[in-house]
């Protein structure tokens, strides 16, 4: 399944907001713990970080505690940094990866284009620099969307993707490629160029 890409930048947040952030202007407040459930697949958990998942029914999961602030710096570029939901080890593998849990409520039938095929955009992106900034083979991403039916009945859909470093390098490339020129504009003090959609 192809998850999209990050070609034309993602459009929810412009460098300039971006860089206001990271300059000490309003930052987003963190998503609250709290969520229970089982997992869909063989995971452990790692290192305390729970895999306390929000999907019913499904296989026996791995009970555990959330840890929402948690935060995980690139090694090398300490700037890149990452708040999973939780950290995650495949029993049959061995391979890490780490555990994303999102709740969205959907308004309208346009809603459901950024779910259509495809996770949306800015959850992959979240994803991918996750990957980026711990060096993790995949992440788990958990998400359940609220919806009313036309009837007016009130809906819960819980969803489950997969999400392979293999098949996301192109992407985690390019936000390592960009967040280094940004991130010289931060320490400047500088605002970064504009970038203008194709015409």
């Amino acid at each position: 399944m192809g998850w999209g890409r990050l070609t034309p930048p993602p459009s929810w947040a412009s460098p300039l907001e971006n860089q206001r952030a990271a300059l000490g202007g309003e930052v987003r407040a963190g998503h609250p713990g709290g969520h229970r459930g089982q997992a869909l697949c063989a995971l452990r958990q790692r290192r305390g970080a729970a895999a306390a998942l929000l999907l019913r029914p499904g296989p026996p999961g791995i009970p555990g505690e959330l840890h929402p602030y948690k935060i995980i710096k690139h090694q090398d570029l300490p700037f890149i940094t990452c708040t999973p939901d939780g950290e995650l080890e495949e029993t049959a593998t061995g391979r890490l990866g780490g555990l994303e849990i999102k709740t969205t409520e959907i308004l309208s039938s346009t809603g459901w284009t950024h779910w259509k095929g495809r996770i949306p955009t800015e959850y992959y992106a979240q994803v991918c620099q996750q990957m980026l900034a711990t060096g993790w083979q995949f992440v788990e991403l958990l998400a359940q969307i609220k919806y009313t039916t036309a009837e007016g009945e009130d809906r819960k859909e819980t969803r489950h993707y997969k999400i392979e470093r293999a098949d996301a390098e192109d992407d985690i490339a390019i936000i390592r490629r960009e967040a280094v020129p940004f991130w010289r504009c931060v320490e400047q003090r500088q605002k970064p160029n504009l970038k203008l959609p194709p015409i």
